[in-house]
Order: C-alpha cells, then structure tokens, then sequence
C-alpha cells in the first residue's frame, strides 16, 4: 500500500499481486459469513476480496503440551 493505492498480494513476490485499487474508491465491508473477515471492494471495477484474520485474535489459544 501507498498513499494513493492498496494492494493484496499472494506472496512476497511483487508479482504475485491479486487485488489492487486506488484509495479513493475502497469500500471496506462486514462479511457476514465469517467474522474474522471483511470485504474490500473497488467501487470502480466491482472487484472484491475477501480478508480473513487469524481467529486466535478472537478465541483463546489452547497450547498442546
């Protein structure tokens, strides 16, 4: 991301990138079939994707001794 655009990519690799918008037309959304996730929308192409976090943020770590 920079200041005019964001960018998700797959893998280190600057190749590797999978949704890119400008700033100006983001549209950040609930998704409501995982709570962890939200949707991030280009409102001038109409492409989204979807971003899940980790649910250890939300839920207790169980460790396996």
């Amino acid at each position: 991301m920079n200041n005019r655009t964001i960018t998700i990519y797959m893998r280190k690799n600057i190749n590797s990138a999978i949704f890119s918008a400008p700033l100006n037309l983001v549209k950040v959304e609930e998704y409501k079939e995982a709570d962890e996730c939200f949707r991030i929308k280009d409102t001038g192409s109409y492409k989204s994707i979807v971003i899940c976090g980790f649910r250890s943020a939300k839920e207790p770590i169980n460790l396996i001794k």
